[in-house]
């Protein structure tokens, strides 16, 4: 099996494109594609291993407590009893 690396830049439609001398025309190939300096799921998610009472006012529009949280569950609960 004869394996060449090329390196090459996703296009804004998204096609990516590969040009080969390498191989004749016809000839069936098998393409991997490997991006790079792509974040991993760990850099995704900063708060990973964090408890989730951690995230309560980290990002806007959030609670900025626990009091505020129970204090908005509160309030809904007491709406259904109207």
């Amino acid at each position: 099996m004869l394996a060449i690396r090329k390196k090459t830049v996703v296009r804004p439609d998204g096609v990516i494109e590969l040009r080969s001398t390498e191989f004749p025309s016809g000839t069936p190939v098998e393409v991997i594609v490997l991006a790079a300096d792509i974040p991993t799921r760990a850099e995704e998610a900063p708060m990973e291993g964090q408890p989730m009472s951690a995230m309560i006012g980290s990002a806007k529009g959030l609670f900025r407590s626990v009091q505020e949280v129970d204090e908005y569950l509160q309030r809904e609960r007491d709406s259904w009893d109207s």
